[in-house]
């Protein structure tokens, strides 16, 4: 983030903090300003993000939008569950409204969190539902960003549940949109992300010129917005370029620069990378020493991944078993109000047919006594 912004931003926090009289217009200013926030200071962006939430002055679409920037900080973070609820508490509150916008993002962002859960049938019906919403709602000419998420989110999964060359399409098609949406500075990050991606598509197919070219414009389009995180992502793709061709000592060099980025950032799915990138090279010029330092490093931040991600699904099947416990014991209870709308019902018919019974009863017994005395006469 430049000081141009993070000044903007101290200021904005300031005058936010001084006064409960602050306009929709400052708020919205402090959530442009805070997104550039969500990659380098994701604690930050929250910060904010919660702020302009709980402020009274608030429209709807400005507090859905402040929980999509805290649910992108978390997705920074790598706590994908936390994600998934501040995107499903922002669709939540825009329904019935006509922030269209908003509820796209807000679906994407759930097909993304899905995705990096691995629940996939999950991401793409959200997927399909911002198609539909597209589709119906959102006129073309302003739906370049919108449309290129999609794609990208798409990709992702084939890439995942399929292979890179298919992937790839897909990456080239959210490209397409994220270039003609540039009047927005942040598309540069969207386009840095796609372009890493199809670097590593083009990597798993040996080949290697069209995955470095892919790294360098991915570092490019990092570059225009100061966004650490993603420049150190492209870097380390550059290098796993230089490993494959043989070229040790420059990807060593790389990822000595990919890691300064990584230590300002605390990326642990960047540091995975470098890690086992120092690890790799140093064991590929016979520097041991370097290569089990660099991998006990690596095994150390896989298992705080690996213990991230149980804990997020855990905490998403916790959630989804309590939501079906929940469906279960309204159905029983519905199930207990017609079972005992039906004996209500029965039992007061049993004794409605009983009293009509004894009175009829009753209404025999009395003419079969007046019957003898009707004969005398």
């Amino acid at each position: 983030m430049n000081i141009t912004r993070k000044i903007s931003l101290l200021v904005l926090l300031f005058c936010f903090l001084q006064t409960t009289n602050v306009s929709s217009q400052d708020l919205d200013s402090l959530l442009k300003v805070s997104l550039f926030e969500v990659y380098e200071n994701p604690e930050r962006a929250i910060e904010s993000g919660t702020l302009i939430y709980e402020a009274k002055d608030a429209s709807v679409d400005l507090r859905a939008r402040a929980l999509l920037m805290i649910a992108t900080a978390h997705t920074s973070k790598r706590d994908y569950k936390k994600s998934a609820d501040y995107a499903l508490r922002a669709r939540n509150i825009l329904n019935g409204t006509t922030h269209y916008v908003t509820q796209l993002k807000a679906l994407n962002q759930l097909g993304l969190q899905y995705h990096y859960l691995h629940i996939h049938d999950k991401a793409i019906q959200y997927l399909d539902e911002a198609q539909v919403l597209i589709k119906q709602h959102i006129p073309n000419d302003t739906a370049h960003d919108l449309l290129g998420n999609t794609y990208a989110l798409r990709g992702f999964i084939y890439h995942e549940k399929m292979s890179g060359e298919v992937a790839l399409s897909y990456f080239d098609s959210a490209i397409n949109e994220f270039e003609k949406a540039l009047a927005n500075p942040l598309m540069n990050a969207n386009l840095s992300i796609m372009h890493y991606n199809k670097g590593n598509c083009y990597l798993e197919i040996s080949k290697k010129d069209s995955a470095m070219i892919c790294f360098q414009r991915a570092l490019e389009s990092a570059e225009k917005i100061s966004a650490r995180s993603l420049e150190g992502f492209a870097m380390k793709g550059m290098a796993e370029v230089y490993t494959a061709l043989g070229q040790y000592d420059n990807a060593l060099n790389v990822l000595k620069l990919s890691a300064e980025v990584s230590d300002s950032v605390g990326d642990l799915i960047l540091n995975k990378g470098i890690y086992k990138g120092m690890a790799d090279n140093y064991l590929a010029i016979n520097d041991w020493n370097q290569s089990m330092h660099w991998n006990e490093k690596y095994t150390s931040v896989m298992k705080t991944i690996q213990q991230n991600e149980r804990n997020s699904i855990h905490r998403w099947l916790a959630d989804q078993e309590t939501a079906i416990l929940s469906q279960q014991n309204a159905i029983q209870k519905k199930q207990r109000v017609v079972i005992f709308g039906t004996l209500g019902v029965v039992l007061l018919l049993a004794i409605f047919i009983f009293k009509r019974f004894r009175f009829q009863r009753n209404r025999m017994t009395e003419m079969l006594k007046r019957m003898p005395s009707l004969a005398k006469k």
